[in-house]
């Protein structure tokens, strides 16, 4: 097996000086691309069937207005989990619980990478759902 990593091409004669990445750096710089988020419970406790809207901020401020999908869900009580005003701050959630109370576990995707997968950033980030 031959492997080959941290190579770069230069112009001119002298190579610039090496520096280690920054981790908080480089992974603030993979999130504004995809954010995978943990099961997220949204409940209701009206007596009677309504519509529950929560909003839910991502870590940092995505390049662009990701494309959401959901990963997982289980539902009691309630049903028709929907994304709407998603910007590159974050998304609302809007779930119909019945009368009695509801609630929705779930995971999803908010990806705003470029090609639609996740292979930019010099490779670092990868999409573990794809």
């Amino acid at each position: 097996m031959f492997e080959l990593f941290d190579v770069g091409l230069y112009e001119g004669t002298v190579a610039p000086t090496f520096q280690v990445p920054d981790y908080v750096s480089e992974l603030s710089l993979c999130q504004r691309q995809l954010f995978v988020s943990a099961p997220t419970i949204v409940r209701s406790a009206s007596t009677v069937t309504a519509t529950v809207y929560y909003w839910s901020h991502f870590y940092v401020s995505m390049r662009a207005a990701p494309t959401m999908t959901v990963l997982s869900t289980s539902y009691s009580g309630a049903n028709n989990l929907t994304f709407a005003n998603t910007s590159v701050d974050g998304t609302e959630f809007n779930l119909v619980a019945a009368s009695g109370g509801g609630y929705c576990i779930f995971t999803y995707k908010a990806n705003a990478s470029c090609n639609g997968g996740l292979s930019t950033h010099r490779n670092r980030c990868r999409d573990p759902h794809r």
